[in-house]
């Protein structure tokens, strides 16, 4: 627990709160510490005590679950057993997450990765495209003249 931690909890609260990180229940909590269950339960939903709950969560998850990731990536790129799209995948988010991506044309660049900007360009470039295949065909207009196959070997000689 942080020095900011330490002085918004009392003792008792802060006893609660460590044995909540640890995934006891408010039962559990009020029969170890000798606490009412119902003192143990109001302190848990206040706001004070879900804000930390929550922000031990967030550490936990950004420095152990970042680590479970990017070993899952790791293994799911290096297992040759693994469907080539699985593979491809990890490969890039791996590459991407350390920065070592290099995008060699950005019309090839997914939308799910482009910034707001990049997303905005390629949106007028494609609105562009898009209005230049609009444009109406020329029609040559003549009469129909019909050929037979005799005339056109005449004309080949």
């Amino acid at each position: 627990m942080s020095e900011l931690t330490k002085r918004a909890f009392t003792d008792n609260q802060r006893k609660i709160l460590r044995l909540a990180e640890r995934g006891k229940t408010a039962r559990y909590i009020s029969k170890k510490l000798t606490t009412k269950y119902n003192d143990v339960c109001s302190f848990l939903k206040s706001a004070e005590a879900f804000a930390y709950l929550r922000g031990e969560a967030l550490t936990n998850l950004g420095g152990q679950g970042a680590a479970v990731a990017i070993k899952t990536l790791i293994e799911v790129a290096s297992n040759k057993k693994a469907a080539s799209q699985a593979r491809v995948s990890a490969a890039d988010k791996l590459l991407h997450y350390t920065g070592l991506k290099i995008d060699i044309d950005p019309r090839d660049k997914s939308p799910s990765t482009m910034t707001a900007d990049e997303l905005y360009k390629r949106l007028q470039l494609l609105q562009k495209e898009a209005a230049n295949r609009a444009k109406p065909i020329n029609i040559i207009e003549g009469e129909k003249v019909e050929i037979e196959d005799t005339d056109f070997a005449d004309l080949m000689k």
